[in-house]
């Protein structure tokens, strides 16, 4: 499957959303949200991306960057941006090539490393992405961001693991990309994805519960409330807060798309 076939990328870098986006995609329904910690003077250092495939894979991706504190105050903004751009080369250039999905999303990850290292000053991101097709979901990811599996009932199906002994982040020259086998979504499932904002301030059943069940938009606004409400209560770890949500759907319901409403601003370029 070529790359005429993409419908649509979507990327967020160093934005604010007011409210949560909704895309319609081959195989379901992605949606978005990602905002700097409220208050926060710097800009928000997370990024999201969204690839939708008009008969292949879909591709969602979250990233979390930061910067060693001492230099550019932006530079976690920038190395989240470098990453998720070098995510849709990888996919875009692996289907021009003949590629697996498989192969653009790990050629972007290696080529996302040797940049964010490349921007130097201590630069780094977390970078978690899925590709879906069909029912199919497979996984990957570097550092603290993380994609997590469910189905409606609440059942916890699979969860990225994060890192212990070390710190593996993309900007570093030994990062290693975790990859999932081959999981069964299911009609009812949802997959997950997110960053410190949101898995460092609620549990897994916290999670899965704001998530598995209702209409999309309204489970990720639940969820969202939830996390800010970790954060201000001081319980939580306050933080930018970036999510995705996945649920299928029968092709036939499919919604009718305009390929032009669904570009990106030309400030979202990456």
């Amino acid at each position: 499957m070529g790359p005429e076939a993409l419908r649509f990328i979507v990327p967020f870098t160093g934005v604010d959303l007011a409210a949560v986006q909704v895309f319609p995609l081959i195989h379901g329904h992605a949606a978005v949200f990602t905002h700097r910690l409220e208050g926060s003077p710097r800009d928000n250092q997370d990024a999201a991306l969204v690839i939708g495939h008009g008969g292949g894979p879909d591709v969602l991706v979250v990233a979390d960057g930061s910067g060693d504190g001492s230099g550019d105050p932006d530079l976690g903004a920038e190395a989240a941006k470098v990453a998720v751009g070098a995510i849709v080369r990888g996919v875009i250039g692996g289907l021009a090539d003949g590629l697996s999905a498989r192969q653009g999303v790990l050629a972007g990850f290696e080529v996302a490393n040797e940049r964010v290292v490349a921007l130097g000053a201590g630069a780094a991101t977390t970078l978690a992405a899925c590709e879906i097709t069909g029912d199919q979901v497979r996984t990957y990811h570097v550092g603290h961001s993380r994609v997590l599996v469910c189905g409606q009932r609440g059942r916890n199906r699979f969860i990225t693991a994060v890192p212990t002994d070390a710190v593996n982040v993309v900007g570093d020259p030994a990062m290693e990309v975790q990859v999932s086998p081959n999981l069964r979504l299911g009609r009812r499932g949802t997959v997950v994805l997110g960053s410190d904002g949101l898995f460092a301030n609620l549990s897994h059943p916290e999670i899965i519960e704001h998530l598995r069940r209702g209409p999309l938009e309204g489970a990720m606004a639940s969820a969202i409330a939830a996390a800010r409400g970790a954060m201000s209560q001081g319980a939580g770890s306050p933080d930018d807060l970036t999510l995705i949500a996945y649920r299928p759907h029968q092709r036939a319901s499919l919604p009718p798309l305009d390929p032009e409403a669904s570009m990106p601003p030309s400030d979202q370029g990456v």
